[in-house]
């Protein structure tokens, strides 16, 4: 029984991530992509991680994810920080986590993502030294 659970699981994923890889390189409205990548969590395939790349170059130089950034640096009562917004930082803030927010903290994360050079350092050892923005 376990095995047929699996198995349907795997589908669904793969599914999803069919359905998604269409939408997310065709949406434009930042707000139903945050709800698109919210959805495609827990989901592992390559063509949809190197699309959350490419939506995490085209939006993280955005105007709001910049003031998200920002936010996110400011130290509040009881360590906490700002989270993301507005919604083109929250959806970087969503693409972060596809990737368990590269491994840092919170803060950390956006501070990568923020440096250029760092960002495309990070791509080039984890996407493959090919991928370009």
């Amino acid at each position: 029984m376990e095995y047929d659970i699996q198995v349907m699981k795997s589908q669904q994923y793969t599914l999803a991530a069919e359905y998604f890889l269409t939408y997310l390189s065709k949406e434009q409205d930042s707000t139903m992509l945050i709800y698109a990548v919210w959805c495609t969590e827990g989901v592992d395939n390559g063509q949809l991680r190197e699309l959350y790349v490419s939506l995490l170059d085209k939006y993280r130089i955005h105007e709001n994810a910049k003031a998200d950034y920002k936010g996110s640096q400011m130290v509040l009562k009881g360590g906490c920080c700002m989270g993301a917004s507005r919604p083109e930082g929250q959806l970087v803030s969503n693409l972060m986590r596809q990737f368990d927010y590269f491994g840092l903290d919170y803060r950390g994360a956006w501070k990568l993502l923020m440096n250029g050079g760092r960002w495309m350092q990070w791509k080039q050892e984890n996407m493959g030294a090919g991928h370009q923005p």
